[in-house]
C-alpha cells in the first residue's frame, strides 16, 4: 500500500472497519484531556507512548505545561506542530518534531498513547473552519477516537515513521519505543479494555461541561458585543440627525457672519461687534452640543468609568452652584440639613449631574425668580436631592418626554431659550450610572417644577476629605 501524506487516509485504508466521523473541537478537546489525564493518573512504572499533533504552534502553546507534566512520567513523549515561532528550538523535556507547513499532517489532529494498562487514539483531519474566528470552538474535525488496541498500535507505527523521516537523529530514541511495546511484532487480537472506565468517563464529562460553559460565556460575551454595536449604531444616527437638524443652523448663521465681515470690509465697527458676538456665541453653542452628545452617547454605550466612592454632598452642590456663570442668573437657595451622610458616587459625574439640572432650572426661571435645592433622607440607604424652580413649568402629560434627546418643552427644534436639548436626557443617565433615580413633577404652564433624584448613602467609613 502507498502512504499518503495523510496519517488518517491511510489507517482507514489500512483498517476498512473503521468509520470516520464529524466532530467539534470542543469535543476534542475534552476527549484528549481526558486520556492525556490518564497517563497523568497512571503508575511511575507505566512509561506510556505519548504521540502528540497539534497541526499548528500556537494550539500546542496552550497545553505546553500539560505536556511538560506529562514528560515527568515517561521519556517517550512526541510534540509534532507547524512551527510559528520559536517552537523547534526551545528548550523542552520532550521530543518536538516542526512540520513542514504543506504537509497534510498540519491539518491534522492526533493523539495516541500505548501503555501496559492500556491503549488510546485519537486521528482527525480539520474538516471545515467557522465563518468567525472568534468562534473556535466551532471548528469541525473527521475522523475518529477508540481505545482499540490493534488500531493504536498501527497509528503509532504510521506517525513513528513520519517522525523519523522528520528528526532523523532521533533514530536510537525511536527504536526504544518501538522495542517497549513491540510495534514491530504480529499485532495482537484486541482483548478488551483494561483501565479504569469510571474514571476515564468522570474526566470526560467534566471537561464537556468545561467546554460547554466556555461555549455559554462566549455566547454571552457575543450578545454584549451586539448590544454594543446596537449602541454604536444608535449614537451614529444621533449624529446624522445632529448634522441634519441642531448643527445647520448655528453654522449657517456663522457662515453668513464671517462672509459678512469678508464682503463688507467698511461695516461699521458695531456692527462688526454684532456680528463676531453672534458667530461665537453659535461656535459656542455648537462646542456644547458635540460634547453633550459625545458624554450622552458614552453614557448610552457604558463606556464611561464611574468611580464609586463616599462624597459629601454639600460640597458638590456648592461647587455645581459656583458654576453657574449665565447671565441674569435667578436666586439659587439651599436647605441642606446638617449632619448629612456622605453619599456614594462618582465626583465628576455627581458635579455633572447638578450642573445639568441647575442648567434648566435656571434657564426656565426669570432672573427674578427662585432656584432651591433641598436635601432630605428618604430611607436608611438613600438621599433625595430636590431642584425646584418658579420657572414655566411643564404640562404633567410630559413629564416623561422632557428626558428625550433634543426634547425641550417651547418645542422640538425651535430654541427660543437656548440650550442643546441633552441636558436632561444626560442627567437621567448619570442618574442611573450611580446607582440612583430621577423623576420631574409639575402643576402646569407657569407653575414652576420640580425634579427629583435619589443617591445612595455611603455605607463606609472612610473619611470624607
Amino acid at each position: 500500500m502507498q502512504e499518503s501524506t495523510s496519517l488518517l487516509q491511510d489507517i482507514l485504508q489500512a483498517l476498512p472497519t473503521t468509520k470516520a466521523q464529524i466532530y467539534f473541537k470542543t469535543a476534542l478537546t475534552a476527549l484528549s484531556h481526558a486520556m492525556e489525564d490518564l497517563v497523568l493518573e497512571g503508575a511511575e512504572t507505566d512509561r506510556p507512548l505519548v504521540i502528540a499533533n497539534f497541526q499548528q504552534e500556537r494550539y500546542y502553546s496552550q497545553e505546553t505545561r500539560r505536556y511538560q507534566r506529562i514528560a515527568t512520567k515517561t521519556d517517550q513523549v512526541y510534540v509534532l506542530a507547524a512551527p510559528e515561532t520559536a517552537f523547534s528550538t526551545d528548550d523542552s523535556p520532550y521530543a518536538k518534531i516542526a512540520l513542514n507547513p504543506q504537509d497534510e499532517l498540519a491539518q491534522e489532529w492526533h493523539l495516541v498513547i500505548l501503555s501496559p494498562q492500556h491503549s488510546a487514539c485519537l486521528i482527525c483531519r480539520e474538516h471545515s473552519a467557522p465563518i468567525s474566528a472568534a468562534l473556535d470552538s466551532a471548528r469541525q474535525f473527521q475522523g475518529f477516537w477508540t481505545f482499540d488496541a490493534h488500531t493504536s498500535r498501527t497509528a503509532a507505527h504510521l506517525l513513528l515513521a513520519r517522525i523519523r523521516t522528520y528528526r532523523p537523529d532521533l533514530t536510537s530514541h525511536i527504536q526504544q519505543a518501538i522495542d517497549r511495546h513491540q510495534l514491530t511484532l504480529p499485532q495482537p487480537e484486541p482483548t478488551g479494555i483494561n483501565f479504569d472506565v469510571q474514571m476515564f468517563t468522570a474526566r470526560l464529562v467534566t471537561y464537556l461541561q468545561a467546554g460547554q460553559y466556555k461555549q455559554i460565556k462566549s455566547y454571552t460575551n457575543l450578545e454584549q458585543l451586539n448590544r454594543q454595536l446596537a449602541a454604536i449604531e444608535q449614537a451614529q444616527n444621533n449624529l446624522i440627525a445632529i448634522v441634519g437638524h441642531e448643527l445647520r443652523t448655528p453654522l449657517s448663521t456663522i457662515q453668513v457672519c464671517l462672509e459678512s465681515l469678508v464682503e463688507e470690509p467698511d461695516m461699521p465697527p458695531e456692527y462688526q461687534k454684532v456680528m463676531l458676538e453672534t458667530a461665537l456665541a453659535d461656535s459656542d453653542r455648537l462646542r456644547k452640543l458635540i460634547q453633550d452628545f459625545l458624554l450622552l452617547s458614552k453614557l448610552e454605550g457604558n463606556l464611561t468609568q464611574i468611580q464609586l466612592e463616599p462624597l459629601n454632598l454639600e460640597d458638590s452642590i456648592a461647587l455645581a452652584i459656583s458654576n453657574q456663570r449665565a447671565p441674569n442668573t435667578p436666586q439659587i437657595l439651599t436647605n441642606i440639613p446638617p449632619a448629612l451622610p456622605p453619599v456614594l458616587a462618582d465626583g465628576e459625574a455627581l458635579l455633572q449631574l447638578l450642573m445639568k439640572l441647575l442648567d434648566n432650572a435656571c434657564k426656565f426661571t426669570d432672573p427674578q425668580g427662585t432656584v432651591t435645592i433641598d436635601v432630605k433622607p428618604t430611607t436608611k440607604k438613600h438621599l433625595e436631592i430636590t431642584i425646584t424652580d418658579t420657572g414655566c413649568g411643564i404640562e404633567p402629560q410630559r413629564l416623561e418626554n422632557i428626558f428625550e434627546r433634543f426634547y425641550q418643552e417651547e418645542g422640538f427644534l425651535q430654541r427660543a431659550i437656548g440650550g442643546t436639548g441633552l441636558g436632561l436626557a444626560i442627567a437621567r443617565q448619570l442618574t442611573r450610572r450611580l446607582g440612583g433615580k430621577l423623576w420631574a413633577k409639575s402643576a402646569g404652564k407657569g407653575k414652576g417644577s420640580k425634579f427629583h433624584f435619589t443617591l445612595p448613602i455611603a455605607t463606609t467609613k472612610t473619611p470624607i476629605p
